[in-house]
């Protein structure tokens, strides 16, 4: 039998899930955040215009969108991010 995992997107704000897919029994559930721009400033501590200018650039992670005039970034992705660029500031130094 194989394994599957299961995907559970979830709002940041704790809400009601807006899409899940049942796990299997042998699945685990791996829930997804979404964080809007407030969130993603806060933890990279970027401007708006910079993270917008790297995303263009392909040097982060690139938003969903997530509804008409709504963009959200998978929060695990922006955290990975910011690990990936103290990382290389070890490297480098």
């Amino acid at each position: 039998m194989e394994s599957r995992t299961s995907v559970v997107l979830a709002p940041a704000n704790g809400g009601p899930l807006s899409r899940g897919i049942a796990p299997t029994e042998t699945a685990s559930v791996v829930p997804i955040r979404l964080i809007r721009m407030p969130a993603v400033r806060a933890i990279t501590s970027l401007s708006r215009a910079w993270i917008y200018a790297l995303e263009k650039q392909g040097r982060f992670p690139k938003r969903l969108k997530i509804g008409d005039r709504t963009s959200a970034w998978v929060e695990a992705e922006v955290i990975a991010w910011v690990q990936a660029q103290a990382d290389a500031r070890e490297v480098a130094a």
